[in-house]
């Protein structure tokens, strides 16, 4: 079987399992960055609030961003 075949869309290839595998790699990657971006606010509002509890609550998070080793 050549590469072409493999490659192809019909019965004997994975063209299809391939384009549906980039597809779901595109959505995963488009649902991180929704998620990311939601946290990121949320956590940006915390520290710029005037509330004592909300700032609290903002403050350690950034600098568990830069890794594990300086929350602790």
């Amino acid at each position: 079987m050549s590469l072409m075949q493999m490659l192809s869309f019909g019965d004997t290839g994975w063209g299809m399992a391939l384009l549906k595998a980039a597809l779901m790699t595109v959505l995963l990657t488009l649902a991180a960055l929704v998620v990311g971006a939601l946290v990121g606010s949320l956590v940006a509002m915390a520290k710029l609030s005037k509330s004592v509890p909300c700032d609290t609550w903002g403050m350690p998070i950034p600098s568990c961003s830069g890794g594990f080793r300086s929350c602790w």
